[in-house]
């Protein structure tokens, strides 16, 4: 058995044994195709972690400069790299949030371009599912952000 495999049968024993997941989070994680299975159980979860807590970044970020707050946009500039910022900025995020975990906004971010993957990603990050999710202008820029954090 491989390994995203064997991670996959742990999360699922896990939440049907021994926690309460809402419908859909259970509907998701009991009807994941083996395509799906490989590719949201192969990272570790260390790589899961920081991809999301960068993406909640970003979205604080984005809204720092939308709200024009001069001193949270600066320190939100010196903890992302820089290339990211300028990726994030043709991303086009449009929605309020009143959010301020990052990890919830990570999650909300990444469930508008795949909710499936953010409800999993959450799932294992012991998170729950996101019931805001974020609009933007490009999917195909989000995903390019996402897979050039994935790969740093």
């Amino acid at each position: 058995m491989k390994k995203y495999n064997r991670v996959y049968q742990r999360v699922l024993h896990y939440y049907l044994s021994k926690a309460q997941l809402a419908e859909e989070e259970f509907l998701v994680l009991t009807t994941l195709t083996e395509e799906e299975i490989e590719s949201f159980f192969l990272d570790r979860i260390k790589t899961v972690r920081k991809v999301i807590y960068l993406l909640g970044q970003i979205v604080e970020y984005q809204k720092s400069k939308r709200d024009i707050d001069y001193l949270s946009w600066v320190g939100m500039q010196a903890l992302i790299p820089r290339e990211l910022c300028l990726i994030s900025d043709s991303i086009g995020l449009h929605t309020k949030i009143d959010v301020t975990d990052k990890n919830s906004l990570g999650l909300g971010l990444l469930s508008s371009i795949d909710r499936r993957k953010a409800i999993v990603w959450g799932l294992r990050l012991k998170h729950s599912a996101p019931e805001q999710m974020l609009t933007v202008d490009s999917g195909a820029r989000l995903r390019y952000l996402i897979n050039r954090i994935s790969q740093s």
